[in-house]
């Protein structure tokens, strides 16, 4: 198991406990003593204390689509990301994050509430005519932090994260940009006051557009029917709209064809490559403008390439689920790597522990870097797409699916590519030899069901909806969700 040690900057909770604890056990001697220095003339040196270092901020960079499979540190064997490998080597990497959800709206509104969906009630639409929006009664990650006097800035890629749907709610600006507004905000603002910002990427989304030379780096040689670059496929499509050049780009695709399908494959890991070259700006505007922050990198979810017969995002395999999450401090340089199974619902109150902040008592999730409390490696990962009727569970490498009441049960440690189905020769392959790993994990999807019910009842959430703004509704056809 990884080493849970931590700067002392980080557990400055627990050591104001144990003070307290030594206070309490001196008791009336400190006291007594306090009131003879203060009136028999002492040094001021001596009753000062040492001041509160100067509180960090943080950047919290999600990149939208990124599959951590397909990342030099995670493993993959392209070359798609040089510099995030270089910059996770004085960081901590959570080698097996989870993803709350297969898409965009779930997936980041776990983030900022540590909510699961059917908690939280934010899902992708199934209704152009209605939004379903944060309830009122939800506090937010930037909320907490604004109220301990945090300004608080996001930059987004618009579609599912505009701020309708919540996620604007506790910023002080909340605007749909790129990087480089990002990067010109940091510029004026980096040095001032302690300062929470979000940055939000579509960059490595389908249809996979990478620009030359990332389009050919990592299958030079093809020649097939297929055409990625943006301008020709929307004088082919005859629209600038998402949806029809999206359209278009698939239609060149032979989904059987293991050619096609592998230089697919190769546009979007050259998209990986482009967006790693162009986050090294970013990453360096954070240095030079704001030495002083935690800046953490993960993604909503993955994305799959027919290995179970579909491709993007819809199902809850482990190429999709699997994300990044990286997390690197301004006083922890040296590399660590976390292989317990976490969760993306676990980031605010992450986040919150590294400020010495306290979390929401609405939180589900669980600081993952607290000391007092380590990660252990029988923590239940729990994922859903509700509007799917899809649930997965994942416990002890062993992995429960569940759609539309349809089981498929994995043991991810020998068959990590989920291709064989223990549920239908169980007692032959489970890992233990018997029916009892997927009776347990029966059990504890069941388990962790009811709570979500029964936390969803006890805050008083109910669903929260509304007609979705015309900007709204252009970004989410822009980007292919709406027809």
């Amino acid at each position: 198991m990884a080493s849970r040690a931590f700067p002392r900057v980080v557990g400055d909770r627990t050591v104001r406990r144990m003070k307290a604890a030594k206070v309490h056990t001196v008791g009336v001697m400190f006291l007594y003593g306090v009131w003879l220095a203060l009136f028999s003339g002492c040094s001021a040196d001596h009753r000062a204390a040492d001041p509160d270092p100067e509180p960090f901020n943080v950047v919290l960079i999600s990149i939208d689509t990124l599959a951590a499979d397909h990342l030099g540190l995670y493993g993959y064997a392209r070359n798609t990301s040089p510099n995030l490998d270089r910059y996770a080597g004085n960081a901590i990497v959570f080698e097996n994050a989870y993803s709350t959800a297969p898409k965009t709206p779930e997936s980041h509104m776990s983030m900022f509430t540590s909510l699961y969906p059917s908690v939280h009630g934010v899902f992708t639409i199934d209704d152009p005519g209605r939004l379903r929006v944060l309830d009122d009664e939800v506090r937010t990650l930037p909320e907490l932090l604004k109220e301990d006097g945090y300004t608080t800035v996001g930059f987004h890629g618009g579609g599912y994260v505009d701020g309708q749907f919540g996620f604007a709610r506790g910023f002080d600006e909340y605007h749909r940009g790129d990087q480089r507004r990002a990067e010109e905000w940091l510029w004026r603002n980096g040095k001032k006051n302690k300062f929470f910002l979000f940055f939000h990427t579509y960059r490595v989304h389908d249809p996979y557009t990478p620009t030359p030379p990332y389009d050919r780096r990592f299958d030079p040689d093809y020649s097939g029917p297929i055409v990625h670059d943006m301008e020709s496929l929307m004088k082919m499509a005859e629209s600038t709209e998402w949806i029809d050049y999206s359209s278009t780009f698939w239609s060149q695709v032979d989904k059987s064809d293991p050619d096609e399908v592998a230089h697919v494959v190769a546009l979007y890991d050259g998209a990986i490559a482009e967006m790693d070259e162009n986050l090294v700006d970013l990453l360096s505007a954070i240095d030079r403008h704001a030495p002083r922050t935690i800046v953490i990198i993960l993604s909503d979810h993955g994305e799959e390439f027919g290995e179970h017969g579909m491709f993007t995002h819809s199902q809850l395999y482990d190429p999709i689920l699997h994300v990044p999450l990286i997390i690197r401090h301004p006083e922890r340089q040296a590399g660590e790597r976390i292989t317990e199974r976490v969760s993306l619902i676990d980031l605010a109150p992450t986040i919150l522990e590294m400020l010495s902040i306290s979390p929401s008592s609405q939180f589900q999730g669980r600081a993952l870097l607290d000391p007092t409390d380590p990660v252990g490696d029988a923590r239940t990962v729990f994922s859903e797409f509700p509007l799917g009727e899809r649930m997965a569970l994942v416990k002890r490498d062993q992995k429960l699916m569940l759609t539309s009441g349809h089981e498929e049960f994995y043991d991810l440690r020998r068959d990590h590519e989920e291709l064989r189905d223990l549920r239908l020769s169980e007692i032959e392959h489970s890992p233990d030899g018997s029916a009892t790993g997927l009776d347990a994990l029966r059990k504890e999807m069941a388990r962790v069901t009811r709570e979500n019910a029964f936390v969803r009842d006890q805050l008083g959430l109910r669903e929260s909806t509304e007609a979705p703004a015309d900007e709204v509704l252009q970004q989410l056809k822009a980007l292919g969700y709406l027809e």
